[in-house]
């Protein structure tokens, strides 16, 4: 059993990459991959852990596109590739500035949060809306976070504030520049329209996508069936993920999501073939 899509407190997840390698081998996973948002700087860490354990880790990051909007997990990443570390402290300085922009929106909103209640919820290096969210909450204006991204900083929400994105071409590519494989994160949250869904991964397969993650833990068992035999007609290799958080998103379970999530190995080891292929090429 493992788990593709898994985040550290490096961005948005609560445990330290020794502790999420700590935690799949205590839960009886076989490998894992820590996809953090827009950074690699756990990777190196990640990387020790795993090999001092002697337990399979696939590196990986997810990265917010553009044209189409959506989420691509690199996986086999170099994670000390210079164009691509070069380009996530690009992004990571946008996200710094846009941080301030939403406190201040809260503000004008009536809600009491400075940028120093924010700051107090991370220990990672990304600083993001999920620690808005934390801080909103550890002030008592909300009992979890899920409800401040539905009413506030969720896209097209009151104090929602825009970051500069990479396009959907340009994140692949920086991707498969870095030794790695392009795999579009959650489709199922994309649309409700399958048709539409097509259409995006048609368009995300000209730019060069490799995979879709078909397993998710907001997938039903139908989607999931749709997105695998989607993967096979577009020759695209399929992973999956639970999206843990730790205790950012407490429900979910590293390696079985809300309980009823299983991954077999054979789908780490087809991707980990298609990692060594692409290498081959480069």
């Amino acid at each position: 059993m493992i788990d593709l899509h898994v985040h550290s407190h490096h961005s948005d997840g609560t445990l330290s990459p020794p502790e999420l390698i700590d935690l799949a081998s205590r839960s009886g996973l076989s490998c894992i991959s820590i996809t953090d948002h827009d950074t690699v700087s756990g990777l190196p860490s990640a990387v020790q852990a795993a090999k001092q354990s002697n337990f399979r880790l696939i590196t990986g990051l997810e990265i917010s596109v553009d044209q189409p909007r959506a989420h691509i997990l690199g996986y086999g990443i170099d994670h000390d590739d210079d164009r691509l570390c070069g380009t996530l402290e690009r992004v990571a300085e946008s996200r710094h500035r846009r941080n301030p922009r939403i406190v201040q929106k809260l503000q004008q909103l009536g809600y009491e949060v400075t940028m120093d209640d924010v700051e107090a919820q991370s220990d990672g290096d990304i600083l993001g809306r999920v620690h808005i969210a934390r801080a909103l909450v550890a002030k008592g204006y909300f009992t979890n976070t899920d409800t401040v991204f539905e009413n506030l900083i969720g896209w097209g929400r009151p104090a929602y504030v825009d970051r500069e994105r990479l396009t959907a071409k340009e994140g692949i590519a920086l991707i498969q520049n870095a030794r790695g494989v392009a795999v579009l994160a959650h489709p199922g949250l994309l649309s409700e329209d399958r048709g539409e869904i097509t259409r995006i991964v048609s368009t995300l397969v000209e730019c060069g996508l490799q995979g879709i993650e078909a397993v998710y833990t907001e997938h039903s068992r139908e989607l999931t069936r749709f997105l695998i035999d989607l993967a096979s007609s577009k020759n695209l290799v399929w992973t999956g993920g639970t999206d843990f958080h730790g205790e950012n998103k407490p429900s979910i379970r590293l390696g079985r999501g809300r309980g009823d999530i299983v991954i077999p190995d054979e789908v780490a080891d087809r991707l980990q073939s298609l990692i060594d292929s692409s290498r081959r090429a480069d």
